[in-house]
C-alpha cells in the first residue's frame, strides 16, 4: 500500500485469478509487482508462446522482438513498447 492509503492489499490469489480469466479473452495480459509469480509479469507471443517482453521489479527487457514481430514465428506484436 502507498504512502496514507489505508485499505489491505489485494490478496495474490484474487489477482491470479483475475490473470487467469483475462487471459482466455485478451492476448498480452500481465501482472506487475507480484513477488513469487515472475511468470505473470511477461507479455507472450500470442502465436507461439515466445517472451517478448520480460519485466522484474523496476527492469523491463524487450527479448524476441525486432521491433513489433515476433523473432521465434514472425507473428505482429499488436502492443505499445
Amino acid at each position: 500500500p502507498a504512502y496514507n492509503y489505508n485499505e489491505p492489499p489485494t490478496p495474490v490469489s484474487l489477482l491470479l485469478d483475475i490473470y487467469s480469466m483475462a487471459k482466455k479473452h485478451l492476448s498480452h495480459v500481465y501482472l506487475g509487482n507480484v513477488a513469487g509469480h515472475e511468470e505473470t509479469a511477461r507479455t507472450y507471443c500470442s502465436e507461439c508462446s515466445e517472451i517478448l517482453i520480460d519485466r522484474n521489479r523496476y527492469s523491463t527487457k524487450l527479448l524476441s522482438l525486432d521491433g513489433n514481430i515476433c523473432t521465434r514465428c514472425g507473428h505482429t506484436f499488436e502492443g505499445v513498447l
